[in-house]
Order: C-alpha cells, then sequence, then structure tokens
C-alpha cells in the first residue's frame, strides 16, 4: 500500500509538472528540423507524417513485445513504455523536440541504453529458463542480458 501511495504521488507530481510547463509560454522560437517535427512533417506531406508518427509509436514495440510475452519483468517494461510514451506525448503537446526525429545523437544513445536495461523478452518466462540461470552459456556470453529483479 505504501508502495502505491509513492507511486500515485510520483506520477501526479510528474503529471502536474507537464501540465505546467505546457501551460508557459514559449521563450524561443522554434529551430527547425529540431522543435514540432511531428507537426512539420505533416505539413512538407501527410505521408510524412504518418512516418514519422509509426515511427515515434514503434518506440513503444520492445516494452509491448516484452509485456504481452508475460515475462517476469513486467514492471521494467511498464516503466519504459511509460517514459518514451510521456517523451513523445510531450513532443507532441508542446514546442520540444520529438524522440529520434529532433533531438539527434543524444536521444538516440538514451533509447538504445534503456533497451539494453529491458530483460529479455523470449523464450520461457520462469525461474528455470537458461536465460536466468548463472551458469547458463547465455549469461557467461553477454551478462547484461539477464533477468533484472523489480
Amino acid at each position: 500500500a505504501r508502495k502505491r501511495l509513492a507511486t500515485a504521488g510520483v506520477t501526479a507530481a510528474a503529471c502536474a509538472a507537464l501540465l505546467h510547463t505546457s501551460s508557459l509560454p514559449a521563450r524561443l522560437e522554434p529551430a527547425p528540423f529540431v522543435d514540432d517535427v511531428l507537426y512539420a512533417a505533416f505539413e512538407a506531406h501527410l505521408l510524412l507524417g504518418v512516418a514519422v508518427s509509426v515511427g515515434c509509436g514503434l518506440l513503444l514495440l520492445p516494452a509491448i513485445v516484452g509485456w504481452m510475452r508475460g515475462h517476469l519483468g513486467r514492471t521494467t517494461y511498464l516503466a519504459f513504455a511509460v517514459t518514451w510514451a510521456g517523451i513523445v506525448l510531450a513532443a507532441t503537446l508542446t514546442d520540444g523536440p520529438t524522440p529520434l526525429v529532433g533531438y539527434g545523437g543524444s536521444a538516440i544513445i538514451g533509447y538504445f541504453l534503456s533497451i539494453v536495461t529491458l530483460p529479455e523478452a523470449y523464450g520461457p518466462a520462469n525461474e528455470d529458463s537458461i536465460a536466468t540461470r548463472s551458469d547458463s552459456p547465455v549469461m557467461r556470453e553477454a551478462p547484461w542480458r539477464r533477468s533484472w529483479p523489480v
């Protein structure tokens, strides 16, 4: 109960911060090819706008696959999805940069680093699977692919 209350508090604070920053007037002019990329893509061509929107949706694909597989690390997948959905939502609602399109290399590096922290979404989702045993060859070859405790 205490953990849920803390989670609800942090979520409420994050939503309040997003609403507050969204209501502030823009202090700088939007930079071309960085800010408002979603809107600029739709202004350029409908298919280009759809492609950028689909690309933003694909950011959530690793979390969706992990969640659907019923893996033990569902909380990690949920945190990944909420984080990147929030970044896309903030880019849509504000004059900010669009992830992986308008940010440049830093968001790409950050996205791939966050993917590496996800538990593996393939194979059996139980404690006896080869991917979770420390004596398995998979764990010796790729120690970062182990199932992280939640």
